[in-house]
């Protein structure tokens, strides 16, 4: 939707869910294909847009959509969260 008010064209999204290992610290070590109980899948995003040289505009459009996934964050803790107490 951020894209979308700022009327730029969508080309192309691509959203895999991956399963992936992480060390003690939370750093990556690998990428794997299924998930199981010592490996968690994480989302990435891709997404193809009009294509600008305006790097001024570019990177209005990056701290928009840092944001909008800044809020996306947020509510997905709250909902965890809330999804832990009892009825």
């Amino acid at each position: 939707m951020e894209l979308a008010r700022q009327e730029l064209g969508i080309h192309l999204i691509v959203h895999p869910m991956i399963g992936v290992d992480r060390d003690v610290t939370g750093h990556l070590k690998a990428f794997r294909a299924a998930r199981t109980p010592i490996r968690t899948s994480r989302g990435w995003i891709t997404i193809e847009i009009d294509r600008t040289t305006d790097h001024t505009r570019l990177g209005q459009v990056e701290r928009d959509l840092q944001r909008v996934l800044q809020d996306v964050r947020a509510r997905s803790r709250t909902s965890r969260r809330c999804a832990r107490w009892p009825a």
